[in-house]
C-alpha cells in the first residue's frame, strides 16, 4: 500500500557470507519452486513452473526496499524548515496533518479505523520532537471513540493558555458521538470574551463501512453536525486538504470560531499526490497577519471574514478559492451545485462538457456553514433555467437532502435573484466519481422531465472505459496529457514498491503524480491489490482518469477474478507475468472474455517471466524487474526519465537503492543487467484471429476492488421489495401494471431483452420460402428479415444470432399442467448491482427466456432431487448423476430428455416457479451464417436454414428449438437478433479466386460472397 506520508524509498544491497562449499556452485536453475500464481490447477504446474530462489538457499544478493519512518519524518522536517514551498508526495491525511501540526498546541486523535486515519502521524511527530511553526512541540493524545467524546478536550482547555489552539482529528463515524459536546463548544466560544476563547479546529475524513464492509464516503455523518455552530469547510483533493487546513486554522485564530474541515475519507485521505507544501516560516507569517477581532463575530455573518481569508491565502498559494466557486459557461442554462469532499471529478467533467459547446456550469460549495443566500445567488449565472443539486450520501434521502433545502431556501428568501426562479432538481448518490461526460449529458436531459434523479441507477453506473473521451471544441485548449497505469497483484508479493519507486522517479523527473491503491482484505488466499498511477506534466491532473494506457498483472490468478481489461484504452499495453512466449502457449491460460476483449481493444499484449529473471540474477523478489518493465513499456515515463538522465532507465532505477557500503557500482551493474534481461526476455504476444469470434461467457467479473459507489438496490422507490432480494417473486397482474402507470416512481424502462449482454435488434420477417420439395427428406428454406430503421450492420461472413422462442402451444400446455397461470407476472431481481430488476409474464419467461424443452444439466438433476418429497424419486435422481448412473444419464441424453420431461417424470419434485427460474438454463441464441450482402441488400438480411430434426430411441421425432421457431415464422412476425463477427473474409483483391467449402447447407456465406462479387462486376470492377 502507498505510504501515509511522503514517499521516500530507501534500500540496501547486502552481500551475504560465502556459501558452504557444497552449495557455492549450485546454479539458480537447480533450485525451483512452483509458482502457483501461474497455474490454473495443481495438475498443470509442470507447464507453468518458474525458477525462483528458495529463501533457504541464501542467495548472494538480497535487494530490499521498504519505507523508513525516519526518512519520511526527515522529509517532512525538510519541508517545514525550508524557506520556500516545495513539491512533496503526500496523501490527504498527511497534507492536512502537516499544516494543522504547525498551528496546533493540543491535538486529540480519534482514529475510528485501524490504519490511514486523520492525524495518524501527529503523535509520532510530537514524540520525535518535531517543532511546529511557533517553535513548540505540540502535545498529542490518541483517544477512544465513545459516548461523551470530547470531554477530554473540554478538560484540557480549562485553565490553559487562551491562545492555545486545540485540534481534533476524527473520522465521520467518530463525529457522531461528539455532536452534543460540539454544540457546547460552539456555545461557549460565542459567550466567552474573545481573549478567553480558544481556536478550535476539527479535521474530519468522511468515511464509513457499508453493510458489506466496504469503505464508502460518509458525508451523511458529517452533515448531521451542520447545525452545531461550527463553520463547515470542505476540500476536494490532496492539495486542497493542505490549503483548506491552513484556511481553517486562520479562521479559528482570527474569529475564535470553531471550524470543521472535512474531506473524502476514501479517495482524498489515501491518495498520494504531488502537493505544494508551504514551509512553516510562511505558515507562521500568515498566522501572524490574522489580528484577533475585538468583538465576537456573529456566526451567521462569518462568511465575509472567511472570504477575506480565502483571498489572502489564494494569493500566497497561487490558487483561487472562494466560499462559492463557479466553473463553466457564463451563460449556462444548467448549473450543477455540488458540495465539496468529492466534487473535483464533477468539475473536471463539466469543464470538458462546456468546452464541447454545452451551456453548463458547476458551483462548488466551499463554505457550507454558515450559509449565505446572497453570496450563493450572486455566484449563479442569471441565465440559469435549471439547478441540479448533487446530494452525496450513503443512502437516498426520502425526498430532498440538506444541500437541496439550502438551495431552495436561497431562491425563496435571498434578495440577489430577480428573474424567474429556476427549476430545482435533486440528484443523489454515495459518490460522483463514476459520473463521466456521457452520464452528465444524460443527467441534464433527464432533469428536464423529473425533479428527483437516482445517480445509482443503471444508466449512470454502466460506465465504459472509453466514454470519458469528449471531443473538445476547436477553440478550446487541449486537454492535459495524462498517462494512467494500473498494477494488479497479490498483496503478499509486496509489489507496491514498484509503484512507490515509479512515483518517486517520475516526481524527480518533473511529473505530477496521483496514485491510489485499494485492496480486498476479505479475499480467500490473501488480499488482491489494485494500484493506479496517473502522471503528467500539467500543474493539475484530472481528478479521475477512466482509461489506462498500461495494465500490469503481476499474478496470473487475478485474471480469473477480475475483468482487468475493463479499464483499458484501445491499443493500450498489457503485461502478464508468466513464462509464455507465444499465443499458443498462453491461450489456455486466458478466458474467452479476456481474449475477445483483447482483440476488440487491439491491445499490445506482452508476457514476461519476471520470477525467472529474479531467480537467475539471485534476487529475492521480482520488484525491480517489474520496475524495469514499466519504464521500458510506458514510453511517456521513459521520455521523462531521459530528460533527467541521458544514461537511461537503469541509472535512474538504481538511484532509488541506497547502500551504506561503497557498492554503488555493483548496484548499478545489477540494475543494468535487469534492464537488459527485461528487453531480451519480454515477449510480444500476437492476438490470434480466432479470438475475434469467441463466445463471451456473460459472466460479470468485478472491474475494480471494493467499489466505493455501491448502487442502492433497496431504495424506498424501488420496485424490488426487500424480501425478494435473491429469488424471483410471482406478482399479481395489477402489480406489474403499477410499474407502467407509475413509471416515474418506480423508474421503469421498457427494453428489448435487457437480460442479454450483446446488442440486440428487432427485425421483421418479410419472406419465407421452402427451397426443397415436400417429398424431400430435408427441409431447406430461405428467410428474409427487414432491418429498416434498426441500424443493424453486418459484414461478409458474419453470423446472425437468432433468439428463438419455444413452441407457444407446448409452453401453455406445460404451464397449465404445472398449475401456473400463463399471464401471471414474475419479478426477477437484478442479476448484478448495476442491472435493473425485470418483470415478465410466466408465458414470456418460459417461451422466450427459459430453455424448458432443452437438455437439463447435471446440476438440475441435483437441484430437483433436493425438492423431491418421494424418497425413491430422490434416490433415483441422485443415482443418475452418480458415477454408477453414468449409463442411465447417457441414455437420457441420447433420448434428448428435456427439463419438462423430468418434471413430468418425477412428480414429487415440484420446485416453485421462483426456483425454476433459477434452475433452468436460459435459451441461447443460435447463430446462422448470413446469406446476403448488405451492399446489395442494405435494408435486409437473409438466411439459408436446414431444419434440424431426428428420431430418438423411443421413436419420437424431435425438432431443433430454433429451426422449428424459424420455420413457423410468417411475414410480419418480429424476431430478436444479434450479430456475431466472423474471421472468414474475402481476399482483398477481387481477381483472386476463392475455393468455398462449408458445413450445414454449405451455401449460406458463399451466396453472400457471390452477391458481393456480382455487385463489383456490375460496377465495372475486375
Amino acid at each position: 500500500m502507498l505510504a501515509a506520508s511522503a514517499v521516500l524509498v530507501s534500500a540496501f544491497l547486502q552481500k551475504r557470507q560465502p556459501l558452504p562449499q557444497d552449495h557455492r556452485h549450485q546454479s539458480a536453475s537447480d533450485i525451483t519452486l512452483n509458482n502457483n500464481a501461474l497455474s490454473d490447477t495443481k495438475d498443470d504446474t509442470a507447464s507453468t513452473t518458474s525458477t525462483i530462489i528458495d529463501d533457504n538457499a541464501d542467495p548472494l544478493y538480497t535487494l530490499k526496499s521498504k519505507l523508513l519512518t525516519a526518512a519520511a519524518l526527515d522529509d517532512i522536517l525538510d519541508a517545514s524548515l525550508d524557506t520556500k514551498s516545495h513539491l512533496r508526495l503526500l496523501d490527504g491525511n498527511t497534507a492536512a496533518a502537516y499544516v494543522s501540526y504547525a498551528l496546533s498546541d493540543l491535538s486529540f486523535v480519534y482514529p475510528g479505523v485501524p490504519t490511514r486515519y486523520p492525524g495518524q502521524s501527529v503523535k509520532e511527530w510530537s514524540s520525535r520532537g518535531f517543532r511546529n511553526a511557533a517553535n513548540h512541540i505540540p502535545k498529542a493524545a490518541h483517544m477512544d471513540t465513545r459516548a461523551g467524546a470530547l470531554n477530554a478536550l473540554h478538560g484540557a482547555l480549562q485553565g490553559s493558555d487562551p491562545h492555545a489552539t486545540a485540534t481534533v482529528y476524527a473520522t465521520s463515524q467518530a463525529l457522531l458521538s461528539m455532536i452534543p459536546n460540539m454544540h457546547l463548544l460552539a456555545q461557549q466560544q460565542q459567550q466567552q470574551q474573545q481573549q478567553q476563547s480558544h481556536p478550535i479546529v476539527f479535521h474530519v475524513a468522511a468515511n464509513a463501512f457499508d453493510d458489506e464492509l466496504r469503505s464508502v464516503p460518509d458525508v451523511d455523518s458529517v452533515l448531521v453536525a451542520r447545525n452545531t455552530g461550527f463553520a463547515f469547510l470542505s476540500s476536494n483533493s490532496v492539495q486542497e486538504a493542505h490549503d483548506m487546513a491552513l484556511v481553517a486554522h486562520l479562521i479559528a485564530a482570527k474569529a475564535k470560531l470553531p471550524v470543521l474541515h472535512y474531506f473524502d475519507g476514501i479517495r482524498t485521505a489515501s491518495e498520494v499526490a504531488t502537493t505544494q507544501v508551504l514551509p512553516y516560516s510562511e505558515i507562521a507569517r500568515l498566522a501572524a497577519q490574522q489580528t484577533l477581532l475585538e468583538t465576537p463575530i456573529p456566526f451567521q455573518r462569518a462568511y465575509d471574514l472567511v472570504e477575506d481569508i480565502l483571498q489572502q491565502t489564494s494569493k500566497v498559494l497561487g490558487r483561487d478559492y472562494h466560499i462559492f466557486e463557479y466553473t463553466g459557461s457564463a451563460s449556462a442554462e444548467t448549473v450543477i451545485v455540488s458540495l465539496g469532499a468529492g466534487s473535483q471529478p464533477v468539475r473536471d467533467t463539466v469543464t470538458r462538457l462546456e468546452a464541447s459547446g454545452l451551456e453548463i456550469g458547476v458551483l462548488n460549495v466551499r463554505l457550507y456553514r454558515p450559509w449565505s443566500e446572497n453570496h450563493f445567488l450572486a455566484a449563479i449565472p442569471k441565465t440559469a433555467k435549471t439547478i441540479i443539486v448533487l446530494e452525496q450520501g450513503d443512502g437516498l434521502f426520502a425526498f430532498n437532502g440538506p444541500l437541496f433545502l439550502d438551495v431552495a431556501a436561497s431562491f425563496t428568501c435571498g434578495t440577489e435573484w430577480s428573474g424567474a426562479k429556476p427549476r430545482l432538481v435533486t440528484a443523489q448518490a454515495s459518490s460522483f466519481a463514476h459520473l463521466g461526460s456521457k452520464q452528465f449529458r444524460t443527467l441534464v436531459e433527464n432533469a428536464k422531465s423529473t425533479t428527483f434523479i437516482d445517480l445509482n441507477a443503471n444508466e449512470y453506473t454502466a460506465v465504459e472505459a472509453q466514454e470519458e473521451i469528449v471531443a473538445a471544441a476547436p477553440a478550446a485548449a487541449p486537454a492535459a496529457a495524462t498517462t494512467k497505469a494500473i498494477f494488479w497483484d497479490l498483496e503478499a508479493a509486496g509489489s507496491a514498491q514498484v509503484v512507490r519507486h515509479a512515483a518517486a522517479i517520475l516526481t524527480k523527473s518533473g511529473a505530477r503524480i496521483n496514485s491510489y491503491a485499494t485492496q480486498d482484505g476479505y479475499r480467500p488466499g490473501g488480499p488482491v491489490t489494485n494500484t493506479q498511477l496517473e502522471f503528467g506534466t500539467e500543474s493539475q491532473l484530472p481528478a479521475v482518469v477512466y482509461a489506462a494506457d498500461y495494465i500490469a498483472v503481476h499474478d496470473h490468478a487475478v485474471l480469473k477474478e477480475f475483468d482487468v481489461l475493463a479499464s483499458a484504452k484501445p491499443k493500450s499495453t498489457v503485461l502478464l507475468a508468466g513464462p509464455w512466449k507465444t499465443a499458443d502457449e498462453i491461450e489456455g491460460k486466458l478466458s474467452n472474455d479476456f481474449k475477445l476483449k483483447a482483440t476488440q481493444l487491439e491491445i499490445k499484449l506482452y508476457a514476461l517471466d519476471a520470477a525467472k529473471i529474479a531467480a537467475e540474477l539471485q534476487l529475492k523478489d521480482a520488484n525491480v524487474v517489474f520496475e524495469a518493465a514499466f519504464f521500458h513499456l510506458v514510453h511517456d515515463a521513459a521520455r521523462l526519465i531521459r530528460a533527467q538522465d541521458h544514461a537511461g532507465i537503469a541509472n535512474v532505477i538504481a538511484s532509488q537503492y541506497e547502500n551504506p557500503v561503497d557498492t554503488d557500482r555493483k548496484i548499478g551493474a545489477l540494475v543494468h543487467e535487469v534492464v537488459a534481461r527485461v528487453k531480451s526476455d519480454l515477449a510480444r504476444i500476437d492476438l490470434l484471429p480466432t479470438w475475434t469470434i469467441l463466445e463471451p461467457s456473460y459472466k460479470d467479473l468485478p472491474t475494480s476492488i471494493a467499489p466505493h459507489a455501491a448502487p442502492n438496490t433497496e431504495s424506498d422507490y424501488s420496485a424490488v421489495d426487500s424480501e425478494t432480494a435473491t429469488l424471483p417473486r410471482v406478482k399479481k397482474h395489477h402489480e406489474a401494471a403499477w410499474l407502467v402507470v407509475f413509471n416515474e416512481a418506480y423508474r421503469t424502462e421498457r427494453k428489448l431483452r435487457p437480460d442479454l449482454h450483446e446488442k440486440t435488434f428487432l427485425v421483421k420477417t418479410s419472406l419465407t420460402r421452402r427451397l426443397t420439395p415436400l417429398n424431400y427428406d430435408r427441409n431447406v428454406f430461405h428467410i428474409e428479415f427487414d432491418t429498416t430503421g434498426t441500424n443493424l450492420k453486418y459484414e461478409l461472413g458474419d453470423a446472425l444470432g437468432v433468439h428463438g422462442h419455444n413452441d407457444p402451444v407446448a409452453v401453455t400446455e406445460f404451464l397449465r399442467w404445472y398449475g401456473l397461470e400463463p399471464q401471471s407476472t414474475l419479478l426477477l431481481p437484478a442479476a448484478s448491482p448495476s442491472a435493473p430488476a425485470e418483470t415478465r409474464t410466466l408465458f414470456q419467461l418460459f417461451s422466450q427466456v427459459l430453455d424448458i424443452f432443452g437438455r437439463p444439466t447435471k446440476k438440475f438433476y441435483e437441484s430437483l432431487a433436493d425438492h423431491a418429497t418421494d424418497p425413491k424419486e430422490r434416490q433415483n435422481l441422485f443415482h443418475i448423476i452418480s458415477p454408477e448412473g453414468a449409463a442411465e444419464l447417457k441414455r437420457r441424453i441420447d433420448d434428448t430428455t428435456t427439463y419438462a420431461d423430468l418434471l413430468r417424470e418425477f412428480t414429487s419434485a415440484k420446485p416453485s416457479v421462483a426456483h425454476l427460474a433459477r434452475m433452468i438454463a436460459p435459451i441461447k441464441p443460435r447463430h446462422y451464417s448470413i446469406a446476403s450482402s448488405q451492399k446489395l441488400f442494405p435494408n435486409s438480411v437473409h438466411l439459408l436454414v436446414v431444419t434440424v430434426d431426428w428420431v430418438n430411441s423411443k421413436g419420437e421425432r424431435r425438432t431443433g428449438q430454433c429451426t422449428r421457431y424459424l420455420d413457423m415464422l410468417r411475414p410480419g412476425d418480429n424476431v430478436t437478433v444479434s450479430i456475431k463477427p466472423s474471421v472468414m473474409k474475402l481476399p482483398p483483391l477481387d481477381e483472386q479466386p476463392v475455393v468455398m467449402a462449408g458445413l450445414g447447407t454449405g451455401m449460406a456465406p458463399f451466396r453472400a460472397f457471390i452477391q458481393e462479387r456480382a455487385l463489383a462486376r456490375s460496377e465495372g470492377k475486375k
